[in-house]
């Protein structure tokens, strides 16, 4: 781990260099004011994400739905579907038994090789939180947790990954949720995986653990706990699915009180209503029945209409009693959505605490007086930890280029001028031009002795001069411009290499990128500067195996 950070010590720079969250132009209005404590957003969350905060939140009464003994029994049987379950993390499953005991909880799609960086950004944050925690409240027991969203039914979002600038894709007729699909047809991604990896110190790991998680296990769910677990299993990441028919049996209340009454409809839409009285944009506009039907195949939307529940889609429909009787008969068939996913997973765990991106905290700040109608603690909203990785060579060019880690959010056209201005070559005739307006005010001064009419003539003459001046600087300067071309394809290369597409590079690129070179020693690096109640963004410089 030392190899890689001693970079740092080059650089005379603390590594990581530290940005607020609200300077990345990554974060919406919303959660900038949230972030600032803007009076504004008070009301649309209890607890700041804070020590003080945690502080106030474990102080306060949170309401555990479900007993902890069995809430750790039903996790225990998930535990031991996959052959890589850690001992770690049986442990603190079994510490969810005790009433001193609250999860620290993120959740994703099933991305495809954990997808972009921030799947694992997500999971170190809940990690490192619940360690800091801990040093703070050692009588409390944190435990992480990562919420498998396997209920989910978006494939596209899911069914690809990019490494080394090409995007590996799944390509399957997917139906119905992605958990339940089969992973028998992805011979061909990993073998064109294993082609862009090479032959490295690392890539034996990378390839091994893709073809265990997924060509070893019946499907996608499964997969990603086993590669979750593989990754991240010994610091004690508890790993929890929703989609278990004990979880939604025990829920079965909760969920027919929402459709019955329509809490979740009208308490986010009264809260929406006042978010957009503030001009902020509002993430989620839930629906009557914020539901849906799930089977094997299909995940369709339940409407009520025309005094009959329908599933869309489908020839599905039920009178009240009908409707209400079946679910209760089937409730592994009733499937949450973006708006009642959150208050099931608060339902299900003692949660203290939800960390999240910055659209996810967006639409969780829409959903405080749902949480409160329902009788369930609202948790203390936490921003994911977010890095700019910037590796050696990147480096080396940003020296070059004079260009700091603080500045590299600037706009493109600015740091563009910022490089050719500090290009040793750059032409500046400032200094001439004010020698030649104190010349020509003493000129006009002597003039004026003789033929006063004769003053309007000099000033004349000297805007002619100045702009010759002007016309000449830029001249020249189109010159340097082009004599700097390879500065600012320099500088097109580190934008490149920091801002993917001119994305954030967390959004864009897969970690077996980054541990195809470095190994765990990466995961390591990110863990041991990761602290998600400092509320930055992180720009961390990396260094290969060998010193500079």
């Amino acid at each position: 781990m030392q190899e890689i950070l001693h970079l740092a010590a080059k650089y005379k720079m603390k590594n990581p260099v530290k940005i607020p969250l609200q300077h990345t132009r990554s974060v919406n209005a919303l959660i900038a004011d949230y972030l600032n404590k803007k009076s504004e957003t008070e009301s649309f969350y209890s607890f700041y994400p804070s020590l003080d905060g945690f502080r106030k939140a474990i102080a306060s009464p949170i309401k555990k739905t479900i007993p902890q003994s069995i809430l750790s029994e039903i996790l225990l049987k998930q535990h031991g579907l996959v052959k890589n379950s850690t001992k770690e993390s049986e442990e603190n499953i079994r510490l969810l038994s005790k009433q001193n005991s609250f999860t620290i909880t993120t959740g994703h799609q099933l991305c495809l090789n954990t997808g972009p960086l921030y799947f694992i950004y997500k999971i170190i944050s809940v990690i490192r939180l619940s360690q800091i925690l801990k040093k703070e409240f050692p009588l409390t027991n944190f435990i992480p947790v990562f919420w498998l969203a396997g209920e989910d039914h978006d494939f596209d979002e899911i069914n690809h990954f990019n490494i080394y600038k090409k995007q590996l894709q799944w390509n399957i007729d997917a139906k119905g949720s992605v958990g339940h699909l089969n992973t028998n047809t992805l011979d061909a991604v990993f073998s064109d995986y294993q082609t862009l990896l090479g032959s490295t110190m690392h890539s034996d790991y990378l390839k091994s653990l893709f073809e265990n998680s997924y060509l070893k296990h019946d499907n996608l769910k499964d997969a990603a706990r086993f590669l979750v677990n593989n990754l991240f299993g010994e610091y004690g990441l508890v790993i929890v699915d929703g989609d278990d028919l004990a979880f939604k049996e025990a829920a079965m209340h909760l969920f027919t009180h929402d459709i019955k009454e329509k809490i979740s409809h009208h308490e986010v839409q009264k809260t929406n209503e006042q978010l957009e009285n503030l001009n902020y944009k509002v993430q989620v506009t839930p629906r009557e029945i914020n539901f849906f039907y799930a089977s094997e195949q299909s995940r369709e939307r339940i409407v009520y209409e025309d005094k009959k529940y329908r599933v869309l889609n489908t020839d599905k429909q039920f009178t009240d009693t009908e409707f209400f009787n079946h679910i209760a008969d089937n409730p592994i068939n009733i499937s949450p959505n973006v708006v009642t996913r959150p208050l099931y997973q608060q339902f299900l765990l003692p949660n203290l605490a939800y960390v999240g991106g910055a659209g996810e905290l967006a639409y969780w700040l829409q959903y405080k007086t749902m949480f409160e109608k329902h009788d369930l603690f609202f948790p203390v909203l936490v921003p994911r930890d977010s890095f700019t990785l910037v590796e050696e060579k990147t480096a080396l060019k940003m020296e070059k280029l004079n260009l700091s880690p603080e500045n590299i959010f600037s706009n493109e056209i600015d740091l563009e001028k910022q490089v050719i201005q500090s290009l040793p070559q750059y032409f500046e005739l400032t200094e001439e031009k004010l020698k030649l307006q104190l010349l020509y005010t003493e000129l006009k001064d002597k003039m004026k002795k003789f033929e006063p009419t004769l003053e309007g003539s000099v000033s004349a003459e000297l805007q002619t001069v100045l702009k010759g001046i002007d016309n000449l600087q830029s001249k020249i300067n189109k010159a340097v411009k082009l004599k700097s071309d390879g500065a600012l394809n320099q500088l097109k290369n580190v934008l490149d290499k920091l801002f993917p597409e001119r994305e954030l590079q967390e959004r864009t690129e897969n970690f077996a990128q980054y541990y195809n070179e470095y190994g765990s020693d990466f995961f390591k690096v990110i863990l041991t500067h990761s602290n998600p109640l400092d509320l930055s963004h992180k720009i961390l410089i990396l260094s290969k195996n060998k010193p500079l």
